[in-house]
């Protein structure tokens, strides 16, 4: 199974594969028994997508996990004293958090959780996936979201870890946004991240469409939620969180990598923008805003 931000067009395809290079993008492939619960959203979202799934509202049948997989998809509350990523790993050390393709003990996996959003019914839990993770997170929580306007719970979430001395990171689109007003509206936010502790990068090189996070070198997350309203409140979505040190360190690198390709926003740029800008950012802020709740 594959999840990320890429779209199937020329766009995404890099120069040395044919395509233009426009986009930076991030997916992932999964192999193993998750790779059933991928298949499970797909099938749901056609037959939701057709008229007779559209007419009874039913979700279809999960396919069943194989014996040696675990998803950790209880709620977990954090100790005191511990993260909310460490006191998953806890309990999962405690069951089973290894997952085998061939059954071959010695060959260690990787612990995955597939979460998806459908607001449709009601179903959050890729939503309270990052917005727990991110405000247990211990040391470190980097973000990269290329439409950057996240609901009042993620915004919470982000500046109460900066507040605890975590560093918060945020790389989201430079001049390049593909979406017209969409920065502008994420620029009107900046001062208040800013002043709670939360950076704020944006990305040069080319148009921004990576959606991950990485938080204490442990967890991390790809798939196609944006930080804004529309996938919080609107779209479907769906992403994998990983709980592994070697896939979150490569995830981690891919954010440092980013990092030297942008611009890091401070209180100056923030101060030197003009009446005129500011103004524009609050009309692009406040639009984008009464869309999402039509």
């Amino acid at each position: 199974a594959f999840c990320g931000g890429m779209n199937i067009a020329d766009e995404y395809c890099g120069k040395e594969l044919g395509g233009t290079g426009q986009f930076h993008d991030t997916h992932v492939r999964v192999e193993g028994p998750a790779a059933a619960h991928f298949a499970h959203v797909v099938s749901d979202s056609m037959r939701e997508a057709s008229w007779e799934g559209f007419k009874t509202g039913a979700a279809a049948a999960i396919p069943p996990a194989s014996n040696r997989y675990f998803a950790a998809t209880a709620a977990v509350h954090a100790k005191k004293g511990a993260t909310y990523v460490e006191t998953i790993l806890e309990q999962l050390e405690q069951r089973s958090n290894r997952v085998h393709d061939d059954g071959d003990d010695d060959n260690d996996g990787v612990c995955v959780q597939v979460l998806a959003a459908n607001s449709w019914r009601n179903m959050r839990q890729l939503q309270k996936a990052l917005r727990l993770t991110i405000k247990f997170s211990n040391t470190r929580c980097y973000i990269t979201s290329p439409y950057f306007l996240p609901p009042l719970s993620l915004l919470r979430a982000m500046t109460s870890a900066a507040k605890r001395g975590v560093d918060v990171r945020v790389i989201t689109s430079g001049d390049l946004c593909d979406v017209p007003g969409a920065q502008d509206a994420s620029r009107y936010i900046y001062s208040k991240l800013l002043t709670n502790g939360v950076r704020v990068y944006e990305y040069q090189p080319a148009t921004l469409h990576t959606k991950a996070v990485c938080v204490d070198a442990v967890y991390s997350f790809l798939g196609s939620f944006n930080f804004d309203r529309w996938s919080y409140s609107r779209n479907l979505e769906v992403g994998v969180g990983v709980l592994n040190t070697a896939v979150s360190h490569n995830v981690e690198k891919q954010f440092l990598d980013n990092l030297e390709k942008s611009v890091e926003i401070t209180q100056n740029d923030i101060v030197k923008a003009s009446l005129l800008q500011r103004a524009w950012q609050f009309t692009c802020y406040m639009a984008y805003s009464f869309v999402v709740r039509i």
